[in-house]
């Protein structure tokens, strides 16, 4: 698929791709790291594999929002930083993120005008 987005020089500049869920001590995961060099749009950060995130799927909550710190959110930082970098999104980068929250009456053909600051 990238090799096609490729061809499209108006995409070319803008998808990049990145590896989620990498177990470094897997020959196979080592081996696709190793070769992404070879590949433009490849991002050199990747997500490893770590329980917090695999959690995610079955607490429907997201790792920004968990009490307790955790590696894993070093690691999307990291990534940020490097998407900012090569779509050369300076402005971008030193913005914090902001934990929101949908008022619960709100519906899917709302405007979302209820987002509520829940980050302290």
């Amino acid at each position: 698929m990238m090799d096609i987005l490729q061809e499209d020089r108006s995409l070319s500049k803008k998808v990049l791709s990145f590896y989620n869920m990498v177990q470094v001590h897997k020959t196979l995961h080592k081996q696709y790291l190793d070769n992404r060099k070879d590949a433009s749009w490849m991002l050199d950060s990747f997500i490893p594999f770590y329980t917090d995130i695999e959690l995610i799927g079955l607490t429907k909550e997201s790792i920004f929002h968990q009490e307790k710190e955790n590696k894993a959110g070093t690691f999307y930082l990291h990534l940020w930083l490097e998407i900012c970098e090569r779509m050369q999104w300076h402005a971008l980068k030193n913005l914090k993120g902001m934990v929101v929250d949908m008022h619960k009456d709100l519906t899917p053909d709302d405007e979302f005008p209820y987002l509520i600051n829940v980050s302290k």
